[in-house]
């Protein structure tokens, strides 16, 4: 269940959303999926399933970033894929640590849940 709460006017400092890091300014709603989660604005509220939201918060707290730093959507899993295999890091030999390394590098260029499954699901029918 998401928590919404009106945000005080003793705020000195504008919180951030924890998915798009946009200022979360006085009076505005914000949103908490889990009291021990980031606070999220309405508009990623309104954007994320539920599931979408606690797993996208969870991988900007391990990695971080924000979704859509990079403000181009060119973003290729293959390419990434390949990146990811030359590195010497034995941690990425790892299946659920590579996908959760590329699901944070496809939401950096603001790609959705949806839409990085849809890749994975092309790539998958291609090999």
């Amino acid at each position: 269940m998401t928590h919404s709460k009106k945000i005080s006017n003793k705020i000195k400092e504008p919180l951030k959303c924890g998915i798009c890091r946009i200022d979360v300014n006085k009076g505005s709603a914000i949103h908490q999926v889990d009291p021990n989660l980031p606070i999220i604005c309405s508009t990623c509220n309104n954007k994320f399933s539920e599931e979408d939201k606690i797993s996208i918060l969870n991988i900007f707290i391990v990695y971080g970033g924000f979704f859509g730093q990079y403000k181009s959507k060119e973003f290729s899993l293959l390419s990434t894929l390949k990146d990811l295999s030359k590195s010497k890091k034995p941690l990425l030999l790892n299946p659920e640590v590579l996908n959760y390394t590329l699901f944070h590098k496809a939401l950096l260029h603001g790609i959705t849940p949806e839409e990085y499954i849809g890749m994975l699901e092309i790539l998958y029918e291609q090999i």
